[in-house]
């Protein structure tokens, strides 16, 4: 646990940080509002949502994977994606008690507690990173580019977590439950992605440099075009990910996301929650901000405190701790929104985009506050 001066420290950076992932947040949804027609909201919602969850998510998880793993010591990359599946494991459970707690039923049931179990593990903590690794606070040899390649690693727990076991709840009865159907979630693209990225991560250095595109010419002039052709087409089609999850975010906000009357429910089930009601939106809204900004940073302070995995892993373990202080504090993860939409669960999407405006604003300082503690 951090001291005062130490806290104190933290705080300045991680103010900046995240207000500047604020900003580029508001100012890419701006850009969705203006750009996008009112009747055309809802198809391109549905479009660019399709796009990231097939391919810019996939690329960006498999290159960020793929390079972590193979520069880092293995028993850090399990704590890693263990802790994330502690921290979704405890978050869904105070969540569940939250929910009962303040009488919600139906989907607004279970998207409180998914909204409570995955908090946001890109945009806001990438930059807060990157602000972290350059104030100071951690080991001088705990680099930006070692910090995000751990979130990445977190990642390959939480998105494996998210498409199957999160999609399947927020169905409720409609999900598959057969083995099929469970194989059918894990075989998503993002879930497929990352697994496929620690694989390759583990792969002997010629099969790992030809899919990542460090093959050299010497190795044949072919091939080693083909393999940074490759590369470079996966980075580049990675760094879309973020913007666009941000523009289903906004067209969500403005209605994209609201199914239309001749949908009918979309959902499938539970017609009578398809209206947002202010009442149960406070409700939803008061349950994640508890287990977000209270019940979760506690629990992550109480492990830590017990076992903190920098004192066992040396450089990659004060990167792992960072990584999962830092995940302890997060407000719910916008890419929620983007999930109801590729499940077609419309007023899910609706739902749960306005509740991630209304908790990001006032989840915040906690954030800042608790990851200047922590750290």
């Amino acid at each position: 646990m951090g001291t005062t001066r130490a806290a104190l420290l933290a705080l300045p950076p991680a103010a900046s940080t995240v207000a500047a992932a604020w900003a580029k947040l508001v100012s890419v949804c701006a850009l969705g509002l203006v750009g996008v027609p009112a009747s055309s909201r809802a198809a391109t919602a549905k479009g660019v949502s399709n796009a990231a969850f097939n391919v810019m998510f996939p690329a960006l998880l498999f290159t960020s994977t793929a390079a972590v793993v193979r520069a880092q010591p293995a028993e850090a990359l399990a704590t890693c994606i263990v802790g994330a599946g502690v921290q979704i494991t405890a978050s869904a459970a105070f969540g569940y008690c939250v929910a009962k707690t303040l009488n919600l039923e139906g989907r607004t049931f279970r998207e409180t507690v998914v909204a409570s179990a995955f908090g946001n593990a890109t945009t806001i903590p990438l930059l807060l990173l990157s602000g972290i690794a350059s104030a100071g606070i951690l080991p001088p040899d705990v680099n930006a580019t070692t910090l995000t390649g751990f979130l990445s690693i977190y990642q390959v727990g939480w998105s494996v977590c998210l498409w199957t076991v999160a999609a399947a709840y927020l169905q409720g009865e409609n999900s598959d439950t057969s083995f099929t159907g469970v194989c059918k979630r894990l075989a998503t693209p993002p879930s497929m992605a990352s697994l496929t990225g620690l694989a390759v991560g583990f792969t002997p250095a010629p099969v790992y440099n030809l899919l990542t595109g460090h093959l050299d010419a010497s190795e044949g002039v072919l091939m080693s075009t083909v393999s940074h052709a490759w590369a470079d087409a996966l980075g580049f089609l990675g760094t879309g990910a973020q913007p666009a999850l941000a523009m289903v975010l906004a067209l969500s906000l403005a209605g994209g996301g609201t199914a239309s009357a001749e949908d009918g429910d979309v959902d499938g089930g539970d017609d009578d929650d398809d209206a947002i009601v202010p009442d149960v939106l406070a409700r939803q809204l008061v349950g994640t901000l508890v287990v977000r900004c209270l019940c979760l940073p506690v629990f992550t302070g109480i492990v830590d405190s017990v076992h903190g995995a920098s004192s066992t892993f040396g450089t990659a373990g004060a990167a792992v701790r960072a990584v999962l202080v830092l995940e302890g504090c997060q407000p719910t993860a916008q890419v929620l929104v983007l999930l109801s939409q590729v499940q077609g669960t419309r007023s899910d999407a609706t739902r749960i985009a306005r509740l991630l405006l209304l908790q990001y604003v006032l989840a915040l300082p906690a954030m800042v506050a608790w990851a200047g503690y922590l750290l």
